[in-house]
């Protein structure tokens, strides 16, 4: 599976090896500013390998969405503790996001996910942590660092208030001309600086977009997310993988072809 890099040519990069485990593999030149948050690495080894194969999908599910068996207060490597609150912000059927608070009272979203086997979410985590550990921009959903907590792993991420661009959508009706050409701008910008990094996000929808308490959108979920580079790959190698969501997806992606900027404009 590829991996992609922290940077071009001087962070590590994420990988999931075959015993099931995420390590961050380190090169030998020096870290640029930006690759890890402050108090070091990012990572952590993330066993995966342990799950039982008699466990049901189900099973993963009751556990990830149940508040119960979940520690309040969650460790990451640098030893920087999180307090996760009982309000549940968001949940899917593999992952539920909660409120959550750092040590210096701060507000943040953890995105709980529980451990299964590879070949449920392996690719999906792997560039999700890939791509979003190393992106800092205004109009993305600032990483934080990650915990593994009893079955969980904890991706730990800036909180956004204001919600999904979906729910708001939902809850108070179709938005006006000029607020919904401003949110356009803002989500161009962001797909600007992920397409410069040669990176397709593949799934650009309201639900991945949310609002923060200044008006500012963002893009989040980055679970479908690939380098121009790696889809070209396996196109070459026919490999096709249908990405996205069909509602949004362009007509090329939908008939089989390839993520490509062009696509996440369409969406």
């Amino acid at each position: 599976m590829n991996s992609v890099d922290c940077s071009q040519d001087a962070c590590g990069k994420i990988v999931l090896n075959k015993s099931g485990v995420f390590s961050m593999q380190a090169k030998a030149s020096p870290k640029r500013k930006g690759c890890e948050s402050e108090g070091g690495a990012l990572f952590e080894m993330i066993n995966f390998s342990n799950s039982s194969s008699s466990e049901s999908l189900q099973a993963f599910e009751d556990g990830c969405n149940g508040a119960d068996d979940l520690p309040l207060l969650l460790t990451d490597m640098n030893h920087r503790v999180w307090t996760r609150s009982l309000k549940k912000i968001s949940e899917g059927a593999f992952s539920a996001v909660f409120l959550g608070m750092s040590e210096d009272g701060g507000q943040v979203a953890i995105k709980c996910i529980p451990r299964r086997r590879r070949d449920i979410m392996q690719e999906s985590l792997e560039a999700e942590m890939n791509v979003a550990s190393k992106l800092r921009h205004p109009n993305i959903v600032q990483y934080v660092s990650c915990s593994v907590v009893q079955s969980h792993l904890a991706i730990i991420m800036e909180y956004v208030p204001g919600g999904s661009l979906h729910a708001v959508i939902k809850n108070f009706g179709r938005m006006s001309s000029l607020v919904a050409r401003r949110f356009t701008v803002d989500i161009l910008n962001g797909l600007s600086y992920l397409h410069g990094l040669g990176i397709v996000h593949c799934d650009v929808k309201p639900h991945n977009m949310l609002l923060g308490m200044d008006g500012v959108c963002k893009l989040s979920d980055f679970g479908s997310t690939i380098s121009e580079a790696a889809d070209m790959a396996r196109t070459m190698a026919d490999e096709v993988m249908l990405r996205g969501t069909a509602l949004y997806m362009s007509p090329e992606v939908a008939a089989g072809g390839r993520c490509t900027p062009q696509s996440d404009i369409f969406s």
